[in-house]
């Protein structure tokens, strides 16, 4: 089975194949044109104008194809030949440009750090700080040194015994941005063993991606608190990192794409100059100029002293903002990363760079113990934020291995609606229907809260998108009548309507309070129970359930807090009807079900899911939920990780990674290849090719997190088989993130690097993401 090539471009606009058409038509005789009463010589013309239009866009690209930048993908390696370059993979299509481009610039430089920091970005694309290891090892000063660089986190000086007490000492030990002195280490690289000799330069790797979210609704917890997720999860802030320029220096630690820390966040470096002391104050706060105050409140402290009284709010405020220097990590992540504000007015401008701070929200922090200037507290680590109030999500970011769900990644070339209708925009109260039919589109990325306990009936096709850059979520509530269970149910009015629902993030409340929900774990289910002729299910997140934010008991007592915790439902894809094509698509869904007797044998039709994954094997009312149980459908599986066990009628997998068993009622008419799965005595594969075959279950050490909202969500661990990691038809991993090509990366960039690292140089990849 072959695999699409991802940067495959979508046909040109530019009108030939209708100008040829037009152009030859004219050409024939108009006796033969009146005789084509069928459309046979029209259909032949038709042929001979796009074989035209090929070989016409082909010599206008004659000139394109002479430039690296600009030149189809097969004339690469014929650059490549005229500059001695040497090749890397060609399903790194960006990487290979990137090394041709640059093939010069990396011969003049070859052997210094910078390069392999710039070939990291350049072949994988992967943010990247590279550590001289000579650098960070404890040795006597001598009279030959230069003089001692301090380090600017721990204040330690080079070579010298490290200040512990600095705050973000033990957060950057062993890290790309680690400025503490080690003892030499001559291991192999292992862990944290191996890390230290003085031939060695550690490039430290962050794979994962910031995904740009605006304009969300956060879910309110009431008193103050709040998740900037919609659904009321724990998920981490992400630095957005910024794009690799030249130069000789190291990257700073807001330059990389990683989890933000609330350290970091709040890590300023604050100086006093006569404008600042303008401010507030006034000129006493001068006899502090020489000294650069590494947090806000020594600086606050000493300018209360200068005060000779205590600082107003607005006074401390603004002197942070007037005295924060701009080269420190806070300046450049507060706004630029987090932006929040304090209210729902779209005018706001945001609580400023004095009145956020980071936290540790755990236990949700006590409000009476927070400073007066202080107007809003986050917590990076979970994206939890404590003020009075209510809250305004400009901007933050979200980490993701790569493109999958509903998201803010580029989806441009999936929006096939034409002229779509814009919906109303989102909010906390807003009583959202979807449409019956046309086309339509969600232009923001805010909670829409659905009518409680409706159902959708379509009228005709019906195609509801998510604007690119656009994430919003749609909260349906619903109470089951009768005790039974909750239900969305989606029908249709005839038979053969299409669906198209395309960048939408659905989830589902047990009634219509959203902070009522259960204390277990509950199921409720989006029926499909149309006859539809096609669903298409594209860049969505059904959502697959999960414990939100714990809270503070109210009845615990104050010396001795408990966390209760409530668990958003996990929503079933139920098929009740008989579609004749469900295709889930780049798609995160909790499990899918056939329902009893709902199709006859022989109406059957198929699911398709390709780059997904389906996150089940729940525990709920004693009974573990399979990722999908079928008796009629065939199922086909591509390039998707899939958690819980399958039970199919018949099943075609590819390049995907089963965390359970695989089970077919024809096993005959089903195939499963290149992919991974656990089988049992009683369950075995079915015409299993090129399989890795684990007993009873594959470990959950594979992955890095299996929870819904971590930012390694079924992203392959450093302890998961090269089987798996290398494993696919195409050589990369199985699973979902199979197009990330991380494994063929992996070799394009040691191989690189060999090529250009000096000699008596080793060269370590850390992946720190």
């Amino acid at each position: 089975m072959s695999i699409a090539n991802p940067t495959e471009h979508r046909a040109a606009q530019d009108g030939y194949d209708a100008f040829y058409a037009e152009k030859i038509w004219g050409l024939i005789p108009g006796v033969y044109r009146g005789e084509d009463r069928d459309g046979s010589l029209r259909g032949l013309v038709e042929v001979l104008a796009g074989e035209a239009a090929e070989q016409r866009r082909s010599v206008d690209r004659l000139w394109a194809d002479a430039s690296i930048v600009d030149c189809d993908d097969w004339v690469i390696p014929y650059i490549a030949e005229m500059l001695g370059t040497r090749l890397i993979s060609e399903q790194n299509v960006a990487g290979r440009r990137a090394d041709v481009a640059n093939t010069i610039k990396y011969r003049r430089i070859a052997g210094t750090v910078h390069l392999l920091v710039m070939l990291a970005d350049d072949i994988a694309g992967w943010d990247a700080v590279a550590s001289e290891a000579f650098k960070r090892l404890i040795r006597n000063w001598h009279s030959l040194d230069c003089p001692s660089v301090i380090g600017p986190v721990s204040g330690t000086p080079q070579h010298g015994l490290a200040r512990l007490s600095r705050f973000r000492v033990g957060e950057v030990v062993d890290t790309g941005f680690d400025d503490v002195a080690h003892f030499p280490d001559f291991r192999r690289l292992r862990g944290l063993s191996g890390l230290y000799n003085i031939p060695k330069v550690n490039l430290h790797l962050y794979r994962q991606q910031a995904f740009q979210l605006r304009r969300t609704t956060p879910f309110d917890f009431d008193e103050g608190r709040f998740t900037l997720d919609p659904s009321g999860r724990d998920a981490p802030l992400f630095q957005p990192g910024q794009p690799m320029v030249d130069g000789c220096r190291s990257g700073a630690e807001w330059e990389v794409r990683k989890p933000m820390s609330c350290a970091l966040f709040n890590d300023g470096r604050y100086q006093i100059t006569p404008d600042v002391a303008g401010v507030a104050v006034g000129s006493n706060l001068l006899r502090y100029a020489d000294m650069v105050f590494r947090d806000a409140a020594t600086f606050l402290d000493r300018a209360a002293r200068a005060k000779g009284a205590d600082l107003t709010p607005d006074e401390a405020r603004d002197l942070m903002a007037a005295a924060l220097l701009p080269g420190s990590n806070r300046a450049h992540l507060f706004g630029d990363a987090v932006h929040l504000g304090d209210g729902a007015d779209a005018g706001t401008d945001g609580f400023g760079v004095g009145a956020l701070f980071g936290a540790d929200l755990t236990l949700w922090n006590d409000g009476d113990a927070t400073p007066d200037w202080i107007e809003a507290l986050v917590d990076p680590a979970t994206g939890r934020v404590r003020t009075d109030g209510p809250l305004t999500a400009f901007k933050y970011y979200e980490g993701r291995f790569g493109p999958v769900g509903a998201g803010t990644h580029d989806r441009q070339a999936d929006l096939t609606a034409q002229d779509p209708v814009p919906l109303p925009l989102g909010g906390a109260t807003a009583n959202f229907e979807f449409p019956v039919s046309g086309a339509h589109q969600m232009n923001d990325s805010r909670t829409y809260q659905h009518r409680h306990n409706t159902g959708l009936t379509i009228a005709g096709d019906l195609h509801v998108q998510a604007a690119n850059g656009e994430r919003p979520f749609i909260r349906i509530s619903a109470t089951a009548d009768g005790g039974g269970m909750p239900r969305f149910v989606i029908d249709a009015d005839a038979d053969g309507r299409d669906i198209i629902l395309d960048g939408v993030w659905l989830g589902m409340i047990i009634g219509p309070d959203p902070l009522a929900q259960s204390e277990s774990e509950t199921l409720c289910e989006i029926v499909l129970a149309g006859d539809f002729n096609r669903v298409c299910l594209r860049n969505m997140t059904i959502d697959p359930g999960g414990a939100q934010a714990n809270l503070l008991d109210p009845a615990a007592p104050p010396d001795a807090p408990e966390l209760i915790t409530r668990f958003l439902p996990t929503v079933r894809l139920l098929i009740e009807g008989a579609s004749d094509l469900i295709e889930i698509d780049r798609c995160v869904t909790g499990p899918i079900e056939e329902a009893e007797g709902a199709q006859s044998q022989c109406a059957g039709g198929t699911l398709r899911i390709t780059d997904s994954i389906i996150r089940a094997d729940q525990v709920i009312d004693g009974v573990t939920l399979p990722a999908f149980r079928g008796r009629h459908s065939t199922l086909e599986i591509t390039r998707s990780t899939i958690i819980g066990n399958i039970e199919a009628a018949r099943y075609f997998i590819t390049d995907s990674i089963v965390q359970g068993t695989v089970s077919a009622q024809d096993p005959q008419g089903s195939c499963i290849r290149y992919s991974a799965a656990a089988q049992t005595d009683e369950i075995a594969l079915a015409n299993a090719y090129e399989c890795e075959v684990f007993a009873d279950v594959l470990p959950t050490h594979i992955f890095v997190s299996r929870r819904f909202g971590d930012p390694g969500l079924v992203q392959l661990s450093q302890t998961a088989p090269e089987a798996i990691r290398r494993g696919a038809e195409n050589t990369s991993e199985m699973g979902v993130y199979n197009r990330t090509l991380d494994a063929i990366k992996r070799d394009d960039l040691t191989y690189k690097l060999s090529e250009f690292t000096a000699i008596n140089t080793i060269t370590q990849l850390i992946f720190e993401t």
